[in-house]
């Protein structure tokens, strides 16, 4: 269950990140692409900046934020608590960024 669990959240976030896209730009085709390398860098990027960083604290806290390492213990079937939370979280700071943004847009 675990790793289902760990797929839906990841999916949350990724439509939340899409939403939150497309209320920066009127143009769908660059809201895509705005979504797909903001999501592609809290997956990917977080954790290639934290290899960077020779200090192991740094590089552990880096690396704590991104979505591959919360995504990789849920794919084992374990559902941790801080995990959780941390997809929770992630959806929720993007959507209410949505909101914020379509609020902006019809002031």
């Amino acid at each position: 269950w675990g790793s289902l669990t760990g797929l839906f959240l990841l999916a949350a976030c990724f439509a939340a990140t899409g939403l939150w896209a497309s209320t920066l730009v009127d143009n769908a085709f660059t809201a895509f692409f705005i979504a797909i390398f903001v999501g592609l860098f809290q997956y990917y990027g977080w954790a290639q900046v934290a290899a960077l960083i020779p200090d192991f604290f740094w590089y552990s806290q880096l690396n704590y934020v991104a979505l591959q390492h919360h995504y990789s213990i849920l794919g084992k079937g374990v559902i941790p608590f801080n995990s959780a939370l941390y997809f929770a979280i992630h959806t929720l700071l993007f959507l209410y960024l949505t909101f914020y943004n379509l609020q902006k847009r019809t002031q």
